[in-house]
Order: C-alpha cells, then sequence, then structure tokens
C-alpha cells in the first residue's frame, strides 16, 4: 500500500506513451483506498480490461474506514470541548459567537464524514460498476482511435493535484505547529479539524478524476464523428471509413454508455457534494468574518492569524474551483453541443437514408440524454457554481457586518 501512494508523485508516464484509462485512474485509487472511502479493492485485468472486485478486502478496507472515523470523531469531541472550556486563546477567537460559528463548522465536516463514509459503503458495488463502464467504452474507441496525447494531459493533471494535496498537506502542519500552542492543542487541531479537511480535498480529487475519465471519453467521440466529415469522393470515402471508423450507431452506442457512466456518477457522489458545497460556503463565510473581527472590531489581529484565515479561504474557494471547473468542461469543451455539431455536419448525400435517419436520432438522443452533472435536479456543478458561492457568501457576509455593526452602536 505505501509503494502504490510513493508512486502517485511519479508523474512520468509509461514507455512508448502506452497509457490507458487505468494509470490515470490508479494514483487517486491507492489514496482513497488506503483511507477506506472505496470499500472494495479492485484488480485491473489488463487481457478484459475490467475491474475485478476483491471480496475478501471489504473486511480491511472497512478497517481502514472505520479507524479513520472513530479517530477523527474521539479528536473532534476533545477538540470541542477544549475549546469552550480554554481561556487563554487568542481574543479574537474567545468571542462567544466566533466559537459557535467554528463548532457549528466542525459540526458539519462530522456530518460530512458520516454522509461520504457510509456513502462509500452503500455504494461499494456502483463505484465499481463505474469504472467498468468508463473502461469498457475506452476499450471500444481504443480499437478505432488512439489519442496518446489527451491521456498524457490528464495524466500529469492528475499528479499535479496530487502534489498539491500533499502541499496542502504540508501548509496545514506548518500553520499548526507554528501557532505557538502547547503539542495538545496542536495534535487536537490537526487530527480533529485538519485532517477532516484533507479526507474532504480527497473526495472531491476522486469526483474530479472520474469527471477527467468521462471528458476524454466524450472527448474522442466528438473526434470518431470528425472523421465521418468527409464530402469529397463520399462513396468511395465511406466504404474505406467504414473499415477504419466507428459509425453513427455504434457512436451512438459508446455515447448512451457514457451517458450511464455519467448517471452512475451522479447518484455516487450527489450526497457528499451537497454537504461539502454547503461546508465550502459556511467556512469562507466564518473565516471571512473572523478576519474582519480581528481587523475592524478587535484591532488585536495578527499577521499569523490573517495568513492562516487567508489559507482557508483559498482552501474552500479551491474546492469549489475544482467541482466548478470539471463541470464546466463537462459541458462546454467536450460538451453534448459539440458533439450534436460535429453530427450534424456528417454528410448524409449519397447514401441511403438509413444514415439520414441514425444521424436524426442521435441528434434526439443527444437532446434527451444531456451529460451534465445536477445534484438533486437544482444544483448545476459548472462555472455558475463558482459564480454563485461568491456572490452568496459576500451577501452574506455584508449581512453579517451589517448587524454586527448596528449591535455596536
Amino acid at each position: 500500500m505505501l509503494n502504490q501512494l510513493k508512486s502517485c508523485l511519479n508523474p512520468k508516464p509509461k514507455v512508448n506513451d502506452n497509457l490507458c484509462i487505468n494509470d490515470i485512474f490508479k494514483p487517486i485509487y491507492s489514496v482513497i483506498t488506503f483511507l477506506g472511502l472505496f470499500p472494495y479493492s479492485v484488480k485491473f485485468q489488463q487481457n478484459k480490461t475490467i475491474y475485478r472486485i476483491l471480496r475478501k478486502s471489504i473486511y480491511v478496507n472497512t478497517i481502514y474506514g472505520v479507524s479513520v472515523v472513530l479517530t477523527i470523531y474521539v479528536f473532534l469531541v476533545l477538540h470541542i470541548r477544549e475549546v469552550f472550556l480554554s481561556s487563554d486563546s487568542s481574543p479574537v477567537i474567545d468571542v462567544l459567537l466566533t466559537k459557535i460559528n467554528y463548532v457549528i463548522e466542525i459540526i458539519i465536516v462530522i456530518i460530512f464524514i458520516i454522509v461520504t463514509y457510509v456513502n462509500a459503503f452503500l455504494n461499494r458495488h456502483k463505484y465499481v460498476k463505474m469504472l467498468n463502464i468508463i473502461m469498457s467504452t475506452w476499450n471500444d474507441l481504443s480499437k478505432h482511435y488512439k489519442n496518446v496525447g489527451d491521456l498524457k494531459r490528464i495524466y500529469y493533471k492528475v499528479h499535479l493535484l496530487l502534489k498539491c494535496l500533499f502541499l496542502v498537506i504540508l501548509i496545514q502542519c506548518c500553520l499548526n505547529f507554528l501557532k505557538g500552542e502547547s503539542l495538545w492543542r496542536m495534535i487536537l487541531m490537526y487530527i480533529s479539524f485538519n485532517s477532516a479537511q484533507t479526507l474532504q480535498f480527497i473526495m472531491i480529487l476522486f469526483y474530479y478524476v472520474t469527471i477527467m475519465m468521462l471528458i476524454i471519453l466524450l472527448s474522442n467521440l466528438e473526434k470518431q464523428i470528425t472523421q465521418l466529415h468527409n464530402k469529397t469522393n463520399e462513396d468511395k470515402c465511406f466504404v474505406q471509413m467504414k473499415a477504419q471508423t466507428l459509425t453513427v450507431k455504434q457512436i451512438e452506442l459508446l455515447y448512451n454508455k457514457a451517458f450511464d457512466a455519467k448517471s452512475e456518477i451522479n447518484k455516487i457522489f450527489q450526497y457528499p457534494l451537497l454537504v461539502c458545497i454547503f461546508h465550502c460556503f459556511y467556512g469562507i463565510v466564518n473565516e471571512a468574518l473572523i478576519m474582519y473581527q480581528g481587523l475592524v472590531v478587535k484591532k488585536c489581529t495578527t499577521v499569523y492569524e490573517i495568513f492562516n484565515c487567508s489559507f482557508w479561504i483559498s482552501f474552500h474557494l479551491l474546492k469549489i474551483f475544482l467541482l466548478a471547473s470539471s463541470g464546466h468542461a463537462l459541458k462546454m469543451k467536450v460538451s453534448v453541443r459539440k458533439i450534436g455539431h460535429a453530427l450534424l455536419d456528417i454528410p448524409t448525400a449519397g447514401h441511403d437514408g438509413r444514415r439520414y435517419m441514425e444521424v436524426q436520432h442521435f441528434t434526439s438522443v443527444i437532446t434527451c440524454k444531456n451529460i451534465v452533472i445536477v445534484l438533486f435536479d437544482c444544483i448545476s456543478l459548472d462555472a455558475t457554481l463558482m459564480y454563485n458561492t461568491l456572490s452568496s457568501a459576500s451577501l452574506y457576509l455584508i449581512i453579517l457586518v451589517q448587524i454586527d455593526r448596528k449591535n455596536d452602536d
């Protein structure tokens, strides 16, 4: 297990650029399995290009998950007790309202951990089903078309995010142990609060990687469609292309499989992501309010407290950005609209009516089966998520500041 975690930081692809979807998923899989977020361990079968469940692995992975949850919960209880019983903390933190907001944020973290691990256990079969749908679709595509450049780009991006994860852990350790408090309080803070935040970031990375894998499939589907665009010597070219590329009907079947993978991703991640978005929103407002009280109201804040609040605000914004950017890429860059435009450019003159009907039917399927991630049919994970979070947090913070000023008057 530790050797797999070490290999996550290796950014070099395989020799001869022999990359596959499994190479993109493997780094994050090593991390989430170590934390018990993936109840079943799986083994990738190269000959069948599917993941096979290792049935007995659920016992070991459950021990990992239960150990992580119990450790965080015990230290969270001790942390809350320390917050209310301590009297030698910072003057900014000593404000009762700030303490209450801090405890509420911790409670949200507790809810997130419960939802994430229970959701992972209940959907343990859907995890494998989602991965096998993606792998089988990629296998069907790779027989006709390979674009190693796209895989290499996503491969480097995943490893960059994993390095960002370790950088975040390092910054959290530095901020925690530079606080100047007792060793016991620093341990309480790190295990109870910082590790739970890191766990949330890892879950978002898991979601991000699955979306990137889905984007690769849709991008290659769109390129398959563009290969059918040949308006010169159509009869001869059609016979030649038919042997080299997928037909419209085959591409439609692969699109339906990609839509099924999207549906599984939506069902698997909607509960944890909903709690995560709410926690990020609350964390941004809470940290900004602490900074405001220290700079404007109390006027006794330190450089460390400013940097600490700025880090946590940036960290919450990073999580929202990953959710928004992945959804935006899924919706726009290789979107249904782009595939639809490419589909409408397929020449039908010189062919029988069957090809025309296949194009029309595929267009209708794309209209009905739009590949976008929507949580509970109300929260879209796209570029609007970033805007809505920032605007709502700003409005909520302004209201709190106005109430605080009236109380001072």
